[in-house]
């Protein structure tokens, strides 16, 4: 209906027929594509985080990474004497992203003395930088396509895991759910097919717990990961390897797989091999190479 005035001019006054309305376009109300920091639930990389850190002067750099080469369990005290001078409001994040994308992304067996090195130098601002550049280089590694297709690129992710949960659950501290959903991932994992990278980060993450004096078993917060974990184990297809990173954290929790509650949550999410993913899945799968 067309609103009319009460005067007169205007209520003999014709009315403008509306023009026609263009159909719309099939490319504009086609759904667009979702990315898959949708389905894992993970924030898409900015270009502050994408952007490496300024090197501090070569001096500096050369000091420190002098310093890490030559880190030891024996030697921590002795090493952190030399490294406090050098942790300095310019050089914090370089130190921080030096350590994680260097040493703790591809060197598993050197954690613990890293995390003791880093502990003992008691810069709280430092601490906060590894664990953000731990998360971010986590993010980074789990929205390529590389990590599904390549090795090397899982083990970073999986080295990551463990240290996370190093830094975290080991220490009593939470994995915050504006940080990462470790639960929103391992199903979003399995819309978007990536449960082999999914899996092993995941579970390497809550084996932090086992040391743990709040996040041990039963812990709801744990027991809910399990249970979605046991979940996606009871999946038909899931691949024996996969399944045993979900036994070995049961062994290491000290809890037997079949007493953990089964989750429903999958009958929410698509399976990666329904539909168009079927088809996206084997041209990725057929060029994944060794599994770890």
């Amino acid at each position: 209906q067309v609103h009319q005035t009460s005067t007169a001019s205007s209520s003999t006054a014709p009315v403008p027929t509306p023009a026609p309305v263009a159909a719309a376009s099939t490319l504009d109300t086609a759904p667009q594509p979702r990315l898959v920091s949708d389905y894992l639930g993970i924030r898409p990389i900015t270009a502050d985080e994408a952007t490496m850190p300024k090197k501090p002067a070569d001096s500096l750099a050369h000091s420190f990474t002098f310093i890490v080469n030559n880190l030891t369990e024996t030697k921590i005290l002795q090493q952190v004497k030399l490294a406090r001078p050098l942790v300095k409001d310019e050089s914090r994040s370089w130190i921080a992203h030096f350590l994680v994308y260097q040493r703790v992304a591809t060197q598993p067996n050197f954690h613990d003395v890293i995390l003791n090195f880093v502990l003992t130098i008691a810069d709280p601002i430092l601490s906060a930088e590894v664990l953000r550049f731990t998360y971010i280089m986590s993010r980074e590694l789990l929205l390529t396509n590389d990590v599904i297709t390549k090795s090397t690129q899982r083990s970073k992710l999986k080295n990551l895991g463990k240290w996370l949960g190093k830094m975290t659950l080991h220490r009593n501290k939470p994995v915050l759910h504006r940080d990462m959903d470790l639960k929103r991932l391992l199903y979003g994992a399995y819309e978007s097919g990536r449960l082999i990278a999914a899996i092993p980060f995941v579970t390497k993450v809550l084996d932090g717990a086992q040391h743990s004096r709040v996040f041990r078993p039963p812990n709801p917060w744990t027991m809910a990961h399990l249970s979605a974990l046991r979940e996606i184990y009871e999946l038909k297809d899931l691949k024996m390897f996969l399944q045993f990173e979900v036994e070995h954290l049961c062994r290491n929790l000290s809890i037997k797989l079949t007493s953990i509650p089964l989750a429903d949550g999958l009958r929410h999410f698509v399976s990666a091999f329904d539909g168009l993913f079927q088809f996206l899945w084997s041209n990725q799968a057929n060029r994944i190479d060794d599994v770890d």
